[in-house]
């Protein structure tokens, strides 16, 4: 199922014993666009900090009450290694936040999702420690508000900016950018499968994509009243010759 990241900011976080604030943004790699991280609004129960939790931990999302349940509890929550409110989220910190939770290091298992089917046994056994290279490392991950708005380059020029993205809340990974072209197209949304994506300059807020501006303008209008379906992805799919990745 594929759903608007926007429509989720704000969702009700129900631990297993009781609420435990909202949720404001996600924390996505961008080498696999692997959602890895979701950050919680939990100034309530943990003020000063930057809280992250696992994608793996939360149960079927309830849309009609705008909840995601997770298989955690708040004591498990506050025992992960804190991070300050506006601290980045570096190498090392994930190393010990990976431990922590007992899944596995995604950088060092770029083909997999990342999660192990269960995530929040407690007691949780550290591994002793981790190598240097891996704490050298950098992090790729960013904040997916803070993609929000980028202008979208394509290969002959600019074509819009980037209004949402759609999440595949199955495998937790982002599957397309929603581009809006306004200002070359009043009103009018189309998607760009994220396979595209060629660079982000996070310091002159532009993604840059692999398709020509015609190609953008004649694809596919993409209706965000009306969820995405499997038949508007074919057509879209087809439309630009992506591989479908459903099929795999």
């Amino acid at each position: 199922m594929l759903i608007e990241v926007s429509q989720l900011i704000s969702y009700v976080l129900q631990a297993e014993d009781g609420e435990l604030g909202r949720c404001k943004d996600f924390l996505v790699d961008d080498r696999g666009w692997n959602i890895r991280y979701l950050v919680g609004d939990t100034r309530k129960w943990f003020p000063g900090r930057k809280v992250l939790l696992p994608p793996s931990s939360v149960k079927e999302p309830d849309f009609s009450e705008r909840r995601l349940l997770l298989k955690l509890t708040k004591e498990q929550i506050k025992g992960s290694p804190p991070l300050e409110e506006h601290a980045p989220v570096s190498r090392q910190y994930e190393i010990m936040w990976f431990d922590y939770y007992g899944i596995s290091h995604y950088w060092l298992e770029e083909d997999k999702i990342g999660m192990t089917e269960n995530p929040t046994a407690i007691p949780i056994a550290r591994r002793e420690s981790a190598t240097a290279s891996e704490e050298q490392q950098e992090s790729h991950v960013f904040s997916l508000k803070e993609m929000t708005g980028k202008a979208i380059a394509a290969i002959d020029g600019d074509i819009g900016h980037v209004a949402d993205f759609l999440a595949d809340m199955k495998a937790w990974k982002l599957r397309y950018a929603v581009v809006d072209t306004r200002n070359w197209l009043p009103d009018r949304q189309v998607c760009v499968s994220l396979t595209c994506v060629e660079w982000v300059d996070r310091l002159r807020d532009r993604v840059g994509v692999g398709l020509s501006r015609e190609m953008i303008k004649n694809s596919p209008e993409y209706n965000p009243v009306v969820p995405m379906t499997e038949a508007y992805q074919v057509v879209l799919h087809d439309y630009y010759g992506w591989p479908k990745y459903w099929e795999n």
